[in-house]
């Protein structure tokens, strides 16, 4: 692939050979499943806060059975930006975000070289509900 890059003083374009490429793109589109608790968290009831267990996958079959989403950026975030919590993934491929309140968040998650998942999220004091994420690889412009 080539592209284009001129200067500020309208010059000439200049054409560089950038060894870029995009990744093919591997399972279903990004999406985010949210499964709401039938029952209240007596640890997080008793804290007053709310909470939301998030699960982090590939939306490939196959590329699941290889391997984890690691190194995923999970953002949980409401509209006072005060609260807020950023965790990575790790080989697990959980987490457990506890937030101070409940009301509606935003939970965002991003990793190089996929299609990000973002969602709105309305989080009940007193419980954990669980946000299953399928992240879709590739589809991006990777340059070496």
């Amino acid at each position: 692939m080539a592209s284009m890059a001129s200067c500020q003083h309208r010059g000439a374009p200049i054409v560089i050979d950038s060894g870029c490429e995009t990744l093919p793109l591997v399972g279903g589109p990004s999406h985010v499943d949210i499964a709401l608790a039938q029952a209240r968290d007596s640890t997080e009831l008793t804290n007053r806060k709310a909470g939301l267990f998030v699960i982090v996958r590939w939306s490939s079959d196959s590329l699941a059975k290889q391997s984890r989403p690691v190194g995923a950026v999970v953002e949980l975030f409401g509209p006072d930006t005060a609260a807020r919590v950023v965790r990575m993934i790790d080989s697990s491929g959980v987490l457990n975000l506890v937030v101070a309140g409940d009301g509606p968040f935003h939970l965002r998650v991003r990793r190089i070289a996929v299609w990000r998942a973002d969602t709105a999220v309305v989080l009940r004091g007193g419980y954990v509900d669980t946000a299953r994420v399928h992240l879709q690889y590739g589809g991006m412009w990777v340059c070496s």
